[in-house]
């Protein structure tokens, strides 16, 4: 379809421009505009006006028919002016839509804006973890890498960081540093009992509590004995605590060397020992202590060997023996953040384990209440210790923690430290860490025994006392 204007009046002969062309059945659309509208016509053949004017839809040919009519009609004149007026509402309408529409896209130009602004920000601010040379493992190299770009914005919301003590403030790597045995102090003057000539002597001279005490270190545990290439001996320990016992041991000369089923093999002076392994007492947080059951091999005597907390030793020593000293040891090394471990044992007798050992099976396989049935039938037979000893591990800090935690603080960061050490050891532990000022006042609360002990009793007020120390 071709349109072309023509200048002509109605019903005159529409003139022949050389562009007007037949398109299809010779039809073609042709804008005719007059003197006082725009018309539309149809042309059969080129020159020929055969169809009547149609008004083409426009505000332009509304308005000027409008002022044709008027001129001669004041109805018409009226009505065409509410048109008019319909029609400037409608148009100031659609000015106002396009400037709210315009608004909004502005706006979400600037919220895209802003949005894209904050990523780039807080990507800087995790590049800033990544440039810190300080921020770096020295023993692998490794430096810090941050894998999220918000984590300037989540420390920002940081205000209690609860943290564990073992392995995450300290090493984890367990030193033997001090013991007393039967009230003999070693290690106090060097601070290494490993190196203390009264010690060695005393394992040199076989006496009898230091040997017997020595044996509880070597045995007492589930550590397996793994012998290398080169002959070395190397131990797998779950605990770092029965590790550096066993170590300890091995370099007084009692060598934990093999394991053949329920066969423990120890070195000593030269010498083999056997111990045949018949049960063991896994230690729980409720008993705070483990024991072994083990028949010497030598002369058949079976032997009930411990080692745990102090308040889960001392109190079952038998009538008679002086406990004070081992008392008095306990506070002096949680004094100086040692960890501290009693160890004692006892001999039993051949029907008296018989007996004790058929409730012991019986209540491993019940199905209900396992774990109160075997703590009940283990408190049966742990009892009546001869106490040995008290050691004394170091777990060293890790490098930095003291600076990191009052750096942290000054941040207005609080910290809660969960430790299963004894409070004095626990209070050494934080004035090291900068947990607490030693210039402020401290406040202690303390449970009884019976609440720390996990019975199921509610909490009563006389149960708590509270200390304030300076």
């Amino acid at each position: 379809m071709t349109e072309t204007l023509l200048n002509v009046s109605e019903g005159d002969q529409a003139p022949t421009p050389s562009n007007l062309k037949a398109v299809g059945k010779k039809t073609v659309q042709a804008i005719v505009i007059n003197d006082k509208s725009r018309f539309s016509y149809k042309i059969d053949e080129p020159g020929i006006l055969k169809s009547k004017p149609t008004e083409y839809p426009t505000m332009q040919t509304n308005m000027r028919l409008g002022n044709q009519i008027g001129e001669n009609s004041g109805m018409h004149q009226n009505l065409n002016s509410q048109e008019e007026d319909r029609r400037g509402i409608g148009g100031s309408l659609n000015s106002a839509g396009t400037r709210r529409n315009n608004g909004f896209q502005i706006f979400a130009a600037l919220c895209l804006f802003l949005q894209v602004s904050l990523d780039l920000v807080k990507s800087l601010y995790a590049k800033f973890i990544d440039w810190d040379s300080e921020m770096i493992d020295y023993e692998t190299g490794i430096p810090s890498h941050a894998t999220n770009t918000a984590i300037s914005e989540d420390l920002g919301q940081v205000e209690y960081i609860m943290t564990d003590k073992t392995g995450t403030l300290t090493e984890n790597r367990m030193i033997f540093r001090r013991c007393c045995i039967n009230g003999v102090f070693y290690g106090n003057e060097s601070g290494d009992a490993l190196k203390d000539d009264k010690l060695l002597n005393a394992v040199a001279g076989s006496s009898l509590d230091v040997i017997q005490f020595v044996t509880v270190m070597a045995i007492c545990n589930i550590v397996i004995p793994i012998k290398s290439k080169t002959g070395a001996i190397l131990y797998k320990a779950q605990s770092q605590d029965e590790d550096a016992l066993v170590n300890a041991a091995a370099q007084l000369h009692m060598v934990y060397a093999n394991k053949n089923a329920n066969i423990l093999e120890i070195r000593f002076n030269g010498s083999i020992i056997k111990y045949e392994l018949l049960e063991i007492l896994e230690f729980t947080s409720d008993r705070k202590r483990m024991s072994v059951v083990v028949k010497d091999c030598q002369n058949g005597k079976i032997l009930l060997l411990s080692k745990g907390a102090d308040g889960a030793i001392l109190p079952y020593a038998y009538d008679g023996q002086q406990t004070r000293t081992f008392i008095e040891v306990v506070e002096q090394y949680a004094q100086l953040g040692l960890r501290t471990l009693c160890l004692a044992w006892r001999e039993l007798k051949e029907d008296e384990y018989q007996e004790w050992s058929l409730m012991f099976k019986e209540a491993s396989s019940t199905l209900v209440d396992r774990e109160w049935r075997i703590a009940e039938v283990c408190q049966r037979l742990e009892h009546e210790f001869e106490v040995l000893g008290v050691t004394a591990i170091e777990d060293c800090l890790q490098d930095g923690v003291p600076e990191t935690i009052e750096t942290l603080r000054k941040a207005g960061i609080n910290f809660w430290m969960l430790t299963g050490d004894k409070q004095n050891t626990a209070i050494e532990i934080a004035l090291s860490c900068n947990f607490i000022s030693p210039a402020r006042d401290r406040v202690c609360i303390a449970m009884d025994e019976a609440f720390s002990s996990g019975m199921p009793i509610g909490v009563r007020p006389h149960e708590a006392k509270y200390l304030c120390k300076k």
